[in-house]
């Protein structure tokens, strides 16, 4: 059956070819941007965590080329020696899932919701292009 799969896709038109394609192609990229975006938005400094992923892609994208030297096999060893290294980094740091937050003396965090700032906000949503709680949009 498993053989079967590529000639159904090959017997569409070129339209859904290209349909095919583009959403086999992106869906991982689509996927792992709301997981990106959904992790920034609960890290307690959204820019350190914005510049440890870029930090992230660009040593992933230079291990990568590795595979040209050692080949994928030995790569595969490459990658789960650095997810084990980072376990063990943010197991000794207190970040692990589930860790407490530490927070500085006296920091404050408040969390509005969707309804409470289209409620205090006479523009929307609470994304307020920059503007606090209560200020119109000009």
């Amino acid at each position: 059956m498993a053989g079967q799969r590529p000639r159904l896709l090959l017997q569409l038109m070129l339209a859904g070819r290209l349909v095919a394609a583009i959403a086999l192609a992106f869906a991982p990229i689509f996927c792992a941007n709301l997981i990106l975006s959904d992790r920034l938005a609960q890290a307690p400094d959204p820019t350190a965590a914005f510049g440890a992923n870029l930090l992230g892609a660009l040593t992933g994208g230079a291990l990568e080329y590795l595979a040209l030297v050692t080949g994928y096999q030995a790569l595969l060893l490459v990658v789960a020696t650095l997810y084990l290294g980072a376990c063990v980094a943010m197991r000794f740091a207190g970040r692990w899932p589930g860790a407490q937050a530490t927070r500085a003396p006296g920091e404050t965090v408040t969390v509005q919701s969707w309804s409470d700032a289209a409620r205090d906000n006479t523009g929307g949503g609470p994304a307020q292009h920059g503007r606090g709680p209560g200020t119109p949009c000009a």
